[in-house]
């Protein structure tokens, strides 16, 4: 099956690069090396980690056809990891990963069709897609995706289905899935999705508003699923409220039907000042789950994964600089609260630090680092530390 599926994809570009104008079409590509080091429970006789090295190819190609055009993004991933528990001896059996990743990231068609003064603009085959949060629903899709502007707003919908997507790259919260160690491509779990929006840019006095309704209808029939159907409503809006002070604000409800079916609801709201330094942006942010909301995608909320978009209470603190024209800095600290049970409020978990430096050597070639530690407040939660460096070559 894997190798049909594989066949079929390179058939299908090897047809629209001969169709294709031959003058007209752009390719590229990029490289990427990473080296990383994590561990938790650090100063401990628990300590354990893991060192990894990871090695990224990336291909794009773009070229119109009839009516439209065609873009396609693929990548191989290739993730050398030793896991290790303190202290090192010669004869204790240490872990090692050797993963393959093979991904199929973009293969889309655009194209428009004029109705009058309208355009209607639509997407097909595999692209990105985002909620009006971010949190979610934020990943690749399988869709027909359709968007139609008006004078005071826009109007989007589409349907699709997730059961193609690498399970290695597009994961569904709550639902693990069993990836052998020697598959380059696993299916994920599939859901039919229904996809809306109405967006109002800059309606009154800069502000915009969002309105998303989003269905996922599980169609998974293994073990592993959880069986049930998920449902979003979704209001929010964004905007300035004085001169270079900025506002966000949402909220969410969220139901999952099925056995156990849950209720519950997310907020997010937060300020983003840009002063006249530096190009800096101070912002702070505050993000509120239920415990009986489930996001779709999972989207890890903390530095080692273990935190995601449900049960959780965030404050973070943000700054960024370009201090120099090549140079790039952030760094956030956060605190996590959770709750222990259902009649329990919130309760301090663990306070968490990032710093992300990147530096763009030349317009193809940048290095970066980044480094975050989770401190632990809580029983609940245990230390954890992570860091790397990235080489990035586009071509």
């Amino acid at each position: 099956m894997k190798k049909r599926v594989i066949s079929i994809v390179i058939t299908i570009i090897l047809i629209f690069a001969a169709v294709s104008p031959v003058a007209a079409f752009d390719l590229g590509g990029q490289l990427d090396t990473s080296i990383s080091m994590g561990g938790r429970q650090w100063f401990t006789d628990n300590f354990g980690g893991v060192i990894g090295a990871t090695e990224r190819a990336s291909v794009w190609f773009r070229t119109p056809l009839p009516f439209g055009t065609l873009s396609l993004e693929g990548g191989w991933n290739l993730n050398v990891s030793y896991g290790f528990v303190w202290p090192l001896t010669l004869f204790d059996a240490q872990v090692f990963n050797f993963l393959n990743t093979l991904d199929l990231r973009l293969a889309k068609y655009n194209f428009a069709i004029n109705i009058g003064s309208l355009a209607m603009d639509f997407n097909v085959g595999r692209f990105p897609l985002s909620d009006s949060t971010g949190l979610i629903f934020n990943q690749n899709i399988d869709a027909l995706y359709v968007s139609l502007p008006f004078s005071l707003f826009t109007v989007s919908a589409g349907a699709g289905y997730t059961g193609l997507l690498n399970a290695k790259t597009s994961g569904v919260y709550g639902i693990p899935v069993d990836i052998p160690a020697d598959s380059f491509y696993v299916f994920a779990p599939g859901y039919v999705a229904v996809l809306s929006r109405i967006t109002a840019p800059s309606l009154i006095a800069g502000q915009t508003f969002d309105a998303d309704v989003n269905l996922f209808i599980n169609c998974n029939t293994t073990e592993s699923s959880d069986s049930r159907t998920r449902f979003y409503a979704t209001v929010g809006a964004h905007g300035p409220i004085i001169p270079l002070l900025y506002y966000n604000a949402s909220f969410c409800f969220g139901y999952a039907m099925g056995p156990e079916q849950k209720l519950g609801v997310l907020g997010n709201a937060g300020l983003s000042f840009y002063p006249n330094f530096l190009s800096s942006t101070i912002s702070f942010n505050t993000l509120f789950v239920t415990k009986d909301f489930l996001p779709f995608t999972d989207i890890p909320l903390s530095v080692d994964g273990m935190i995601g978009c449900s049960n959780v209470l965030k404050l973070a603190l943000a700054f960024s600089m370009k201090p120099v024209d090549k140079w790039l800095a952030n760094t956030e600290v956060s605190l996590f609260y959770s709750s222990v049970d259902e009649v329990s409020s919130f309760v301090l978990n663990e306070l968490q630090a990032n710093l992300n430096v990147k530096f763009q050597w030349f317009s193809d070639f940048c290095l970066s680092a980044s480094g975050g530690v989770v401190i632990p407040v809580s029983d609940t939660s245990v230390s954890f530390f992570t860091a790397s460096v990235r080489a990035q070559l586009s071509f």
